[in-house]
């Protein structure tokens, strides 16, 4: 447990707590400090509970990590009512237990640019699951049991630039998909169970640049599949089932690498 004035009237932009087995952390610990903190990592600690009426008055805070924890959902109003909100830049929640995360639990955060979910228990994502985060341009959501995505779980994010999905159980890409993520450039869908791709995989996706499918279950690329990301450069598909390749597939791909 982290308790008490142990910070009062210390002058810090960066705090690590790391390797310690703190399970909770109380209201007032971060008073004296909230604001001057920047960034704070919370790193391999035993945090059970998520703590928001500590994290409510870091009004300055740009950088939050969490990583190796046993957290296994979010409060719904983890970061309402906060003056956290207005300035957090970079969230990441990653290498734990995390299996709930309700849409309401990261709507305040407007401002967020990147956001790690990875190596978490994530299963199923809701529709508008990132609903209110349009300035977010990378995303993390890699070693989960994600077993689908498509469009209505990441329209909100039309700003993002960077996606990793890797290390995952997703069967299939919907049709349009990406349809809203227009300004994607790079891609990572590795370590799936995506059987197929067809010319409706990737629309909408004109300036992907790179795109990973390796060690999935693709066994069928229909014609066209890459007919809308004239300007990829990698296209990577090891070690997957593919038995036969149409001699247009990569036709008019001129920046391919």
């Amino acid at each position: 447990r982290l308790f008490g004035s142990l910070l009062y009237k210390l002058h810090v932009r960066l705090l690590y707590i790391e390797d310690t087995p703190i399970e909770t952390i109380d209201e007032h610990t971060f008073l004296g400090v909230n604001n001057t903190l920047n960034e704070l990592y919370i790193l391999n600690s035993s945090l059970n509970e998520f703590p928001k009426l500590a994290f409510r008055n870091l009004g300055n805070l740009t950088i939050l990590r969490i990583d190796q924890h046993k957290l296994s959902s979010l409060p719904t109003d983890a970061f309402g009512d906060t003056e956290l909100a207005g300035k957090l830049l970079k969230l990441h929640i990653s290498n734990g237990n995390l299996s709930t995360l309700p849409i309401e639990s990261l709507q305040p955060l407007r401002k967020l640019k990147s956001l790690d979910l990875h190596g978490n228990k994530l299963k199923d994502l809701k529709r508008n699951q990132f609903k209110g985060l349009r300035d977010v341009e990378v995303l993390d959501l890699s070693y989960n049991n994600i077993t689908k995505l498509d469009g209505s779980h990441i329209a909100d994010l039309t700003k993002m630039s960077w996606f990793n999905v890797s290390h995952n159980s997703i069967k299939e890409l919907s049709r349009g998909a990406f349809a809203r993520n227009s300004v994607l450039r790079v891609l990572n869908m590795s370590f799936n169970k995506v059987k197929k791709l067809d010319s409706n995989s990737f629309r909408g996706m004109r300036f992907l640049r790179r795109l990973y499918m390796s060690d999935n279950l693709i066994s069928d690329v229909g014609r066209g599949t890459f007919s809308g990301i004239t300007r990829i450069g990698t296209i990577d598909l090891a070690r997957n089932f593919i038995k036969k390749i149409d001699y247009q597939m990569f036709f008019q791909l001129n920046y391919v690498e």
